[in-house]
């Protein structure tokens, strides 16, 4: 299999420039975009954007997960305080 990079989304974990905020997301729209929507027309645009809306989907449910865990252990240390 062979693949390209249409679209990222990054996490700056560190940054000597000061142009970015270690901790925040950054996103890339790779050139291989432009050639993807060209050669597939609105088919490949609505692969694009479902795509999208799935991963919007994803970060939805992992947020939740994440809360209900962190909530979880805020219960044990106040739990576990006397």
């Amino acid at each position: 299999m062979k693949d390209r990079t249409l679209l990222s989304v990054t996490q700056i974990v560190d940054d000597d420039t000061g142009i970015y905020d270690v901790g925040s997301v950054d996103f890339g729209v790779h050139g291989e975009l432009r050639d993807f929507l060209k050669s597939r027309g609105e088919k490949g645009k609505q692969d694009v954007l479902e795509t999208l809306d799935f991963l919007k989907k994803e970060v939805e449910r992992e947020w939740q997960e994440a809360v209900a865990e962190r909530g979880k252990e805020v219960v044990k240390e106040i739990g576990g305080r006397d």
